[in-house]
Parts: C-alpha cells; sequence; structure tokens
C-alpha cells in the first residue's frame, strides 16, 4: 500500500496550506468533524432525505476537516478499486480502454460529487501504476462551489514538484 503515504503526504500539505491561508485552527478543525459526526451518526435518513442536514463544505473548516478525516483514505480507495478491476478482469477493462484511446482522444473521467479530487486521484493513480501514461481529462463537479478552491490547492500542490509526488504530477492539467 505504497499509495496511502503519497496521498496522506499529499492531503496534509493541502491541509496544512489551506488551513495558513484561511486562518483555520486546530481547534476549528476539531470542531468541524464532531459536527460532522453529529450529522453522519445515528440518523440513516439524514443523507439522502433531507439536504439541510449535509455538513456545509462551503466552509473551509468543514473542508479542512474533511482533508484530515477522509481525503486520504478516500483517494486510496479509489486507487484500490480501480486497480483491482484492473487486475481481475483485465481483457474487459483493457479492451475498453484501448478502444477510447484508439480515438487518439484523452479518457474523461467525470466525478459526482467530487469535493476535493480524491476520487480522480486514485482513479488516475491506479491507471497509470497499472497501465502507464495516457492522455486523461477529469471533470469534478460538487453541489458546494467552494470545493473548487480546494481542488485547485491539491492540483496547485501536485504541480509544485515539493512533494515528489511522482506519477501524479505528469496527470494533472
Amino acid at each position: 500500500m505504497w499509495y496511502s503515504n503519497i496521498f496522506l503526504r499529499l492531503y496534509t500539505q493541502v491541509l496544512e496550506n489551506h488551513s495558513l491561508a484561511n486562518d483555520v485552527t486546530e481547534e476549528d478543525v476539531q470542531k468541524a468533524i464532531e459536527d460532522m459526526h453529529k450529522i453522519y451518526q445515528g440518523d440513516p435518513d439524514s443523507l439522502s432525505k433531507n439536504s439541510s442536514c449535509l455538513t456545509d463544505f462551503n466552509k473551509v473548516a468543514y473542508r479542512c476537516a474533511y482533508l484530515h478525516k477522509y481525503a486520504a483514505f478516500h483517494a486510496a480507495l479509489a486507487y484500490e478499486a480501480t486497480s483491482r478491476a484492473l487486475t481481475e478482469n483485465p481483457l474487459a477493462l483493457h479492451s475498453t480502454l484501448q478502444s477510447v484511446l484508439s480515438f487518439k482522444r484523452p479518457l474523461k473521467i467525470c466525478s459526482l460529487g467530487g469535493g476535493p479530487g480524491t476520487d480522480v486521484i486514485g482513479v488516475l493513480s491506479a491507471l497509470h501504476d497499472k497501465l502507464d501514461f495516457f492522455p486523461t481529462s477529469a471533470v469534478v463537479v460538487d453541489i458546494m462551489a467552494e470545493w473548487k478552491s480546494t481542488l485547485s490547492s491539491v492540483i496547485r500542490e501536485l504541480r509544485s514538484g515539493n512533494g515528489n509526488y511522482g506519477v501524479f504530477v505528469s496527470q494533472c492539467e
């Protein structure tokens, strides 16, 4: 699980940068984590019936809490799921990817509810790890508009070269 450390390093650095740039304290993040636990714990209907119960990720403290608590884990889950799909049923997936690539166009990925791009980072990392580099294009859509600034921070960190993220840098546009 070499990739877990890379994801953790990436999102920790983004969390630190995002917290400093927005004057978010550790106490703010801790309070946001506690609020998130209260929202998602207990009532199974809280995620499906009443959107007012959703965590307000337009608030920077909640985005920082997500980066701290879930981002690296979610990227690793996406990596693992994609990696398994590529290794356990390689012919079906490889032939699909080859047909997409034969048109000399990038593979297009759309992430709905993608927040800071954790699933895109995980999927692209697995594709690169298992199949090497090929052109891709990703769109991340989220109902909480402020995720865009956090995703921009993730992309800036990947491009900076400071973290030695390896394969990720060549995949971010």
